[in-house]
């Protein structure tokens, strides 16, 4: 018994040692977040080896953000419903797929669009 409750003692304390680490957001992403985003308060962040990403509301809009190590966007990802849709789109939509409704939106952007 003494040996089990051992080895579980280890592994939590492996566990726990690959935990996230506690990181910083580099100033500079920091700022370009800040002015491009005015208002976001809430962000999660992850630290990857060559870039962040952050997560947060904006307007009942789901948003993931990605920025190199220097500051720069690389992309965006936002998820919404069908009453953020513009009605040109809404209506471009409705042409092509008649009696369809829009369940949700994911919007891609990325540099090379």
């Amino acid at each position: 018994m003494k040996k089990i409750l051992l080895t579980l003692v280890i592994m939590t304390a492996v566990l726990f040692s690959y935990a996230n680490t506690p990181f910083t957001v580099s100033e500079k992403v920091l700022k370009v977040f800040s002015t491009t985003f005015p208002g976001v308060e809430d962000a999660k962040w992850y630290e990857y080896e060559t870039f962040y990403e952050a997560y947060f509301d904006k307007d009942d809009i789901k948003c993931r953000v990605r920025f190199d190590l220097e500051g720069k966007i690389l992309n965006t990802i936002r998820y919404y419903g069908e009453k953020t849709v513009s009605p040109f789109l809404k209506a471009k939509i409705a042409q092509k797929y008649p009696g369809k409704k829009i369940f949700g939106v994911t919007e891609v952007n990325d540099e090379s669009e």
